[in-house]
C-alpha cells in the first residue's frame, strides 16, 4: 500500500511540475458599465495585427524514497521550458463592426525544453530536450466565421489563453466589479507547452482566484478595461502533499476590438511531503520537495491599417 501511495505521489506531483509597454491614459468610464465579452472580433477590413504569445515554466525538485527490501531511490532535477508563438491576423471582410473573414499568416512557433537530473528517483520521459518547431509553424489559414460564431482551427491558438471569453462576466460591469474562478490555476499549468515529461497532467487545485475590473483607460489607441488578477497565497493538501500556490496577473481588454492588447499571469507552486509508514518488514519513507513557476505573456499590436477613403 505504501509503495502505491509513494508511486502515486511521485507520478502525479512530479509530472504536474515538470514540462517537457505602452503608456496608457485614464478616461471617464461609460455610465451603465461595459461589456467585456462582446459579440466577437470587431476589427475593420484591411487591418492587420501581430499576436505574440509566450509561455514559460521553470522548476526544481529533490526527494528520496525508501521501501523495505528494495533499493532506495533519491535524486534531484530541474527544468526550463518555453513556448513562443506569433502570427499576423488580417481582416479580409466584415461589416457593421463585425469581422467575418480573416487570414492568419506568418506563423512562427518554437518550443524549447531543458532538463537536468541526477540520482535514481527522476527519470527522463516524454519529449527529449532541445528546440523544435510547433505544428502550425510556417502555415497559413483563411477562416470564415460561422453562423454560430465559431472561427474554427486555429483561431483559438491566437486568441490567447487570457482572451478566452469564458474568463469574463456575461453581464455589463462597472469599475470595481470583482468575480472569481476556482479552477484557473490548474488551467494555467495545463496551458503550458506539451513538451513536458509525462504530459500536461495536473491535480485539481481549488484556489479562489479574483478578477477585478480596476479602471477604464486608453491603451495603444484603443479604449480598454484593465483587469487585475489576484491569486492569493493558498495552502492545501493534495494527495498527501502540502501545496502552496500564489500569483498575479493583468489584462488590458480592448472594448473597441474585443481582443486582449496585453495579458500577463504568473503562478508559483511549491509542494512538499514527508511520510513514514510501518510495514511487516520494516518502515517505508518518502521525502519530496518541489517548486515551479508558470508564466504566460500575451500581446496584440496593430501593424497595418487600411487607407482612409479618398475625399472627392
Amino acid at each position: 500500500m505504501m509503495k502505491t501511495k509513494l508511486s502515486l505521489f511521485v507520478t502525479v506531483i512530479a509530472t504536474a511540475l515538470f514540462m517537457g509597454g505602452c503608456a496608457s491614459s485614464n478616461i471617464p468610464a461609460p455610465e451603465g458599465g461595459v461589456d467585456l465579452v462582446g459579440s466577437g472580433m470587431t476589427r475593420v477590413k484591411g487591418e492587420v495585427v501581430r499576436v505574440s504569445i509566450e509561455k514559460v515554466a521553470r522548476g526544481s525538485a529533490r526527494g528520496s524514497v525508501s521501501i523495505p527490501r528494495q533499493r532506495g531511490k533519491s535524486g534531484s532535477a530541474s527544468f526550463s521550458g518555453t513556448s513562443e508563438s506569433s502570427a499576423n491576423i488580417e481582416v479580409l471582410d466584415g461589416g457593421k463592426g463585425k469581422t467575418t473573414e480573416l487570414k492568419i499568416s506568418k506563423i512562427e512557433e518554437e518550443e524549447k525544453l531543458k532538463t537536468n537530473m541526477s540520482g535514481s528517483l527522476f527519470t527522463g520521459a516524454g519529449t527529449p530536450d532541445g528546440v523544435r518547431k510547433g505544428p502550425l509553424h510556417g502555415k497559413e489559414y483563411t477562416l470564415k466565421k460561422s453562423e454560430g460564431g465559431s472561427w474554427g482551427h486555429p483561431f483559438n491558438s491566437f486568441r490567447g489563453f487570457l482572451g478566452n471569453p469564458e474568463l469574463f462576466p456575461k453581464e455589463k460591469v462597472s469599475v470595481g466589479h470583482e468575480w472569481y474562478h476556482s479552477n484557473f490555476v490548474s488551467k494555467v499549468v495545463r496551458a503550458m507547452p506539451e513538451s513536458r515529461p509525462g504530459g500536461a497532467s495536473m491535480p485539481s487545485l481549488n484556489v479562489k482566484v479574483a478578477f477585478k475590473y480596476v479602471k477604464y483607460t486608453e491603451f495603444k489607441g484603443e479604449k480598454c478595461a484593465v483587469i487585475e488578477i489576484d491569486i492569493p497565497r493558498t495552502q492545501q493538501t493534495v494527495q498527501g502533499a502540502k501545496m502552496s500556490v500564489s500569483g498575479s496577473g493583468i489584462i488590458y481588454r480592448s472594448l473597441d476590438s474585443y481582443r486582449n492588447l496585453k495579458g500577463q499571469v504568473k503562478v508559483t507552486i511549491s509542494a512538499n511531503q514527508s511520510q513514514r509508514q510501518r510495514t511487516p518488514v520494516g518502515t517505508a519513507s518518502l521525502s519530496m520537495n518541489l517548486s515551479a513557476s508558470y508564466e504566460i505573456n500575451e500581446k496584440e499590436e496593430v501593424i497595418s491599417k487600411p487607407e482612409p477613403p479618398q475625399v472627392p
